[in-house]
């Protein structure tokens, strides 16, 4: 009985700590994403700043 508890307190700490795991690497996509679109828009805002148009 002992071992199944623990057995089941490990599998709940190992899926829990996949999950943050999980969303970290979310996290991390997310904030590269969102440097990319604003180095983009700043490029973007530094060209047409130049009175050039595409």
């Amino acid at each position: 009985m002992i071992a199944m508890c623990n057995k089941m307190i490990f599998s709940s700490l190992f899926i829990r700590f996949k999950n943050e795991h999980v969303r970290l690497r979310e996290t991390v996509l997310l904030k590269k994403r969102k440097v990319i679109r604003l180095k983009i828009h700043l490029f973007i805002r530094k060209y047409k700043n130049a009175e050039n148009t595409f």
